[in-house]
């Protein structure tokens, strides 16, 4: 999607975009570039926010904006403004200090073990293969350039006692040691790196701002969510054995339809649960008090599993009866601005339907 090419494509197309860079699109010194003069504080960050289930409002981000244009070459080059939006998570930035501070640790306190003597441990009479052990465990935890190493050089004296005809003589014995530390400059440098993304977007500047379209962005799962629907249960797309373009056609179409159906009847009861403060109970088998306030459109029909219509004949007459509605089910009849008498009628229905045949 961040490919230049295609990017180009859809300027061309008259469509908007909006993607994140991947490393091959914006390195990480191009993207300490951008971020200089947020570390210089000439640059001013502009809080994102958002509502949460509970109607407050909370700062989830900070960003900038930045202009510049982009080409495409080809048999006619192609050229359009296209906006940066340099983007700080600050729940992602906070996650990820916090692993990068444990590694830190981690990585100090296994090559502090390096320095430990008894049965079973190493003892190192030179530097090369200390430092060799020592930078394996930092780039096993990946702090390189966080921690400082320095390699010592320790000679012992020992008295070694003669045993006869050896005359008791003074011996050296080498030993090289590494005092590690945390260099707490670059600690800082990389933990301002944290939790940034890019996003480029031909979206105008004039008509969607910076948080506008952060957001619009985070929303994407929703709409993966609903082609994983179309995919998958209820509507079963796949696995699919036609083959013929029309019937292909026809069967795609369809089953958008019935996709349509399933957000409208989920956005309608979680809308009508929101404006009441309340939550829905009763949708989680062998969970009767579990409630919440965003139902899925599947859950809400599987609440209906068990409704049978039965017709029994006895001579000439014929009597109907279908199962009586529990309390969950009643509520969401209502919550979908359903008559309560819903199933009765289906009933009447299937009654006149038998007596016109």
């Amino acid at each position: 999607m961040a490919a230049l090419a295609t990017r180009g494509y859809l300027v061309q197309s008259g469509d908007w975009y909006c993607c994140p860079l991947p490393a091959v699109q914006l390195n990480a010194e191009q993207l300490r570039e951008l971020l200089a003069p947020v570390w210089q504080g000439t640059q001013q960050l502009e809080p994102i926010e958002r509502t949460n289930e509970k109607g407050d409002k909370q700062v989830i981000a900070q960003g900038f904006q930045r202009q510049r244009s982009q080409q495409v070459s080809g048999e006619q080059a192609f050229c359009w403004q296209e906006q940066l939006l340099i983007v700080r998570s600050l729940k992602l930035a906070a996650v990820q200090e916090r692993g990068l501070r444990e590694r830190v640790a981690k990585a100090r306190a296994e090559i502090e073990k390096l320095n430990e003597r008894g049965r079973g441990k190493r003892h190192f009479q030179d530097q090369e293969p200390l430092q060799k052990a020592a930078e394996s465990i930092v780039h096993r935890y990946r702090v390189e350039g966080l921690l400082t190493l320095c390699y010592q050089e320790q000679v012992t004296e020992r008295v070694v006692r003669g045993y006869g005809q050896r005359k008791a003589e003074v011996r050296g014995e080498h030993e090289v040691r590494v005092e590690v530390g945390i260099d707490e400059v670059a600690l800082a440098k990389a933990i301002n790196v944290l939790g940034w993304h890019v996003y480029a977007t031909n979206a105008p500047i004039q008509l969607f701002s910076l948080s506008q379209l952060v957001l619009a962005y985070r929303s994407e799962y929703l709409i993966e969510h609903d082609f994983g629907r179309l995919k998958g249960q209820p509507l079963s797309l796949r696995p699919l054995y036609l083959s013929s373009p029309d019937r292909l056609k026809g069967l795609l179409r369809l089953l958008t339809i019935g996709l349509r159906v399933l957000i409208l009847l989920e956005f309608e009861v979680r809308q009508k649960l929101a404006a009441r403060g309340d939550k829905l109970a009763g949708l989680y088998a062998g969970q009767a008090t579990r409630a919440t306030a965003r139902p899925t459109a599947e859950k809400l029909l599987r609440a209906f599993d068990g409704i049978t219509l039965t017709k029994v004949e006895q001579g000439k007459e014929q009597y109907w009866h279908v199962t009586p509605l529990s309390e969950v089910q009643k509520v969401i009849l209502e919550l979908l601005s359903l008559p309560p008498d819903l199933f009765a009628r289906i009933v009447a229905a299937s009654r006149r339907l038998a007596h016109a045949q």
